[in-house]
């Protein structure tokens, strides 16, 4: 085995056309340098990159019998249960139906994990498991050499980081042969040669990786001849990286917050090996490190995950900051942001706190609710991301996620696969005898993971508008999304206030014509308009114009562990620590027609659990307010209890009316809320407002709280209330 892998590390050298002396020192030099600080397991960096070592034993000993399971923290892809692969053929075959199992293979995550165990065990059988998997990878790799598979920058990439975390592990093992660590070097030396003729072809994620490969490469083997130059590119692309794909705001232009998150990882790996060699951090690469990771602190929910908005995962934060604290060698709790500090005193007063995101296009508020419940509200504005920015992005605009510390309500319906449909191992050779289907079919009933995929697009399913709590016109995605159509210009949160316990959020999207008919007419209109007033009501206003009759469907996922059931002028949602909140539902014209859907949610890729989804539709009408009003408890005693009663105000100008007008109440308890449109004018209701919203709460005939966005006065049953020139915003508690 050990002359095979000399064997194998000559003949790739050969091919990748670099001198084998080369690595020659790099084995003995690289016995001075290290990943991990000590190259130990044991040091408080890999203790919180990997925290769980009894798992690395666990999935290495599999990987050790040739089932394989994606599993590490934060994993990108991960897979559910150890799946078989034994061949050599292995590496570029599509297993069970799904393409990205193969590139998760081929990034050698279950190579670390055997170089884990061998260090925290000292087991040799780690070590010749080890030898296996690479042997068998360059022997794969000689034969395929021109395998599209080989050409994915984001594995080779992957494949780099674990190489050298895993050489990192295993290089002072006793039982370990020069050998193996010469096909180690020549199996990373071609995959950076590789990356650097391709540095700086692309964009979002892929790159952060792809240089920071490279940067830990030259760090760990500074003797290869090419370090110097390669690190000098590297670093420069990293800085250019930095500079164009994090916003302003810190998030990473792909707007998917997972994989934000996921750059932050890479670049604290990169940070990792200058710390662990002693070498100074560089304070531009630390900077926005530290925007990034406020920003994720900002976005997280009362669970302290990142949500899931388009391909992202709901995954723990706290996690990143861990891994952030062994790195950089001190605690970084203290770095909390203003809206934090904000979002603590709003809580402890029971008001809102709104933390924008005015670069990306969201919105998150938070506030204290009934029995110190925190109630999260995340409105996303932003549109699609911008071009080859895109692949992660969802048809989700204006969509709300609605998260409490006890349970979530209304949620992302995550991502299940990145497979569009099943993918057959034997296809090419099926294809030259003429039976792909008969393969095809074969193949999806021999694996019910692939016989689930074939089922139907589920790719397309869970990114689509009707998957996601926002609006689609006439059953279709919104613009941009699967249509020709460019998605046009940056959208973003046009409106973002607050005061007192009331906070007004509002964006809008344009949509292609509302038919099958191909013409130049105008696009479909949707501005949805947020209030939140804490700490029981959020009200969704969704006004729909279109150039001819439309039908418009309103959805809103529920958690897997919240029900619903249907009870007279309501819905009643069961879920866990919650008092049964309540919806209301009402239009302008087309109805509503309100139903239980049976659904999906994916909690993780790879993973999909039934759901139910609360739909409300308009039908047939051009222009229409659609209205959703969630009571979160009562307001006194019982939620159910309570009544909402929904009313519209005419415009003389025009059939769209220019007010909403929401009464709810329970006992001698009662909310009066208004809700104009921009350039509404007052109107002779119970309530009328020159502002956007205007509130009014009475306890019997007692008037005990008032607020107003955006105006000058408020009315009430004829009388004015407030009546001040240039008030703006304004909340009074008497």
């Amino acid at each position: 085995m050990i002359t095979r892998a000399k064997e194998l590390a000559s003949s790739i050298a050969i091919d990748g056309d670099f001198d084998l002396r080369d690595l020659a020192s790099t084995d003995y030099q690289s016995k001075n340098t290290h990943y991990w600080p000590d190259s130990s397991p044991h040091s408080r960096a890999f203790q919180a990159r990997f925290p769980d070592s009894n798992q690395l034993i666990k999935m290495a000993r599999l990987a050790v019998d040739g089932r394989i399971q994606f599993w590490h923290p934060w994993h990108m892809e991960p897979t559910h249960v150890p799946l078989l692969a034994r061949s050599n053929r292995k590496w570029f075959a599509v297993r069970y139906g799904d393409l990205e199992w193969t590139h998760a293979l081929l990034r050698f995550n279950h190579v670390f994990d055997l170089g884990a165990a061998c260090a925290l065990t000292g087991e040799p059988e780690f070590l010749r498991a080890i030898a296996r998997e690479l042997i068998s990878f360059a022997s794969a790799r000689l034969r395929h050499k021109d395998h599209r598979m080989l050409q994915n920058q984001l594995d080779a990439a992957l494949r780099v980081h674990q190489l050298v975390r895993t050489h990192d592990l295993i290089k002072n093992d006793p039982c370990m042969h020069p050998e193996l660590s010469l096909l180690a070097g020549a199996l990373t030396l071609n995959d950076c040669r590789f990356l650097f003729r391709h540095l700086g072809e692309r964009v979002g994620n892929w790159e952060f990786f792809i240089a920071t490969a490279l940067l830990v490469a030259v760090e760990y083997f500074s003797s290869w001849p090419q370090s110097a130059e390669w690190n000098r590119r590297a670093y420069r692309r990293l800085s250019e990286i930095l500079a164009s794909e994090i916003s302003g705001d810190g998030i990473e232009m792909e707007e998917s917050p997972m994989y934000a998150g996921e750059c932050v990882l890479t670049i604290l790996d990169y940070l990792l090996i200058r710390a662990s060699n002693s070498r100074p951090l560089p304070s531009e690469v630390e900077e926005k490190l530290s925007l990034m990771l406020e920003a994720l602190d900002r976005l997280k929910d009362p669970c302290h995950r990142i949500p899931a908005i388009g391909d992202s995962d709901a995954l723990d934060f706290q996690y990143v900051m861990t891994y952030a604290e062994g790195v950089l060698g001190h605690p970084i709790s203290s770095q909390k942001t203003r809206a934090t500090h904000s979002a603590e005193e709003a809580q402890r007063d029971k008001h809102v706190a709104l933390a924008p995101f005015p670069d990306t296009g969201w919105g998150v508020s938070r506030w204290r609710g009934p029995s110190d419940t925190q109630w999260y509200l995340l409105f996303d504005a932003s549109g699609r991301p911008p071009e080859r920015r895109s692949w992660h992005a969802h048809a989700d605009d204006l969509q709300i996620l609605l998260h409490s510390s006890k349970t979530d309500l209304f949620v992302d319906p995550g991502r299940y696969t990145y497979a569009s449909h099943y993918s057959s191992s034997v296809r090419s050779f099926a294809a030259k005898i003429g039976v792909e289907r008969v393969a095809d079919r074969a193949g999806s009933v021999v694996s019910s993971r692939a016989w689930e995929l074939n089922r139907r697009d589920w790719r397309a399913y869970f990114r689509h508008t009707l998957q996601h709590n926002t609006v689609s016109c006439n059953g279709r995605n919104q613009s941009g999304y699967d249509t020709a159509r460019p998605p046009g210009s940056k959208r973003g949160i046009s409106c973002q206030r607050a005061s007192g316990p009331i906070i007004l959020l509002e964006g809008s999207t344009a949509g292609e014509p509302a038919t099958d008919s191909q013409s130049d007419r105008p696009l479909y209109r949707h501005t949805r308009t947020v209030l939140v007033v804490a700490p029981i009501v959020v009200i969704l206003v969704d006004n729909l114009e279109a150039p001819e009759s439309c039908d418009w469907t309103a959805s809103l996922h529920l958690h897997p562990d919240v029900s619903a059931r249907r009870a007279s002028d309501r819905m009643v949602l069961v879920a866990p620590g919650i008092d049964e909140p309540c919806l209301f539902f009402a239009a302008s014209a087309g109805g509503p027609d309100v139903r239980i859907d049976d659904d999906w949610v994916s909690p993780v890729y790879n993973r999909k659990v039934r759901s139910k989804t609360i739909r409300a539709t308009a039908y047939g009408v051009q222009t229409t307010q659609l209205v959703t009003v969630a009571l979160l408890s009562p307001l006194k005693e019982r939620v159910s209890d309570c009544q909402c009663v929904i009313r519209f105000g005419g415009n003389e100008r025009g059939p769209q009316p220019s007010a909403v007008i929401i009464d709810i109440h329970e006992n001698d308890s009662r909310q009066l809320l208004g809700i104009s449109q921009p350039g509404g004018v007052r109107e002779n209701h119970e309530i009328s407002t020159d502002g956007r919203v205007a509130m009014l709460r009475y306890e019997g005939d007692v008037l005990g709280e008032v607020g107003l966005l955006g105006g000058t006065s408020v009315c009430a049953g004829g009388r004015e209330i407030i009546a001040r020139p240039n008030i703006g915003d304004y909340f009074e508690s008497f």
